[in-house]
């Protein structure tokens, strides 16, 4: 015997699976479905995490979130506490939900800054349900961050003939890959010297990498 007992009656559609699993290491699964009826309008996410989102990625991304009516009759949700910047909602309420049907929100994270940051999207009042009337928002915003050890690398006095050699370092401080398309020598007196960095190059969040220049 299999009960059903939803643990968030608001949301229309619960489903499960029963795996058994035999001593020969096959298996058999039976999907369970379940159904019911609230007096609630409901949100069908508790939670929307962006991940880390690059700072000035466009378009910005979404995520789409419903508000769902299991009631029997048309309800509109006439309140609905925004998300603070950088997270915007569309549309913004009075939202009508046709009965037995759901309306979509389409949520956007657009970072402007490094960092973790949070904020919710808040069904006030009623219809909505005290269980799922609220949704967390995160995401963090991200971006390399190149940091050089030194700006001038100097050689002093250096034989004709002879050959010295310097190093540095360049460490990703940011949180996001550090892409190197290329690093030419430039300058007037560029012939003289000789850079030894690899091109298309990719330094991780946190990393550094040393470069030799003769």
């Amino acid at each position: 015997t299999v009960t059903f007992t939803p643990k968030y009656p608001e949301v229309p559609d619960h489903k499960a699976l029963l795996v058994f699993h035999y001593d020969d290491s096959t298996t058999d699964t039976v999907e369970l479905i379940g159904q019911d009826r609230s007096l609630y309008l409901a949100f069908d996410k508790d939670t929307i995490d962006f991940g880390f989102v690059r700072v000035g990625t466009m378009p910005s991304p979404d995520s789409t979130l419903h508000i769902i009516n299991t009631t029997g009759a048309n309800q509109t949700a006439t309140s609905i506490q925004p998300p603070a910047l950088p997270f915007s909602m569309n549309p913004p309420a009075p939202i009508t939900v046709d009965s037995n049907s759901m309306s979509p929100i389409q949520v956007t994270f657009t970072p402007l800054a490094l960092g973790f940051t949070q904020s919710s999207i808040v069904g006030v009042g009623s219809p909505f349900t005290k269980v799922r009337g609220t949704v967390i928002l995160e995401g963090t915003g991200a971006a390399p961050d190149p940091v050089l050890s030194t700006a001038t690398l100097d050689f002093g006095t250096v034989a004709i003939g002879r050959t010295d050699a310097r190093s540095f370092t360049l460490t990703n401080k940011g949180n996001w890959p550090l892409a190197i398309h290329c690093a030419p020598v430039a300058g007037t007196d560029a012939a003289d010297f000789t850079a030894a960095i690899p091109t298309d190059t990719t330094i991780s969040a946190g990393d550094s990498v040393s470069y030799t220049i003769h």
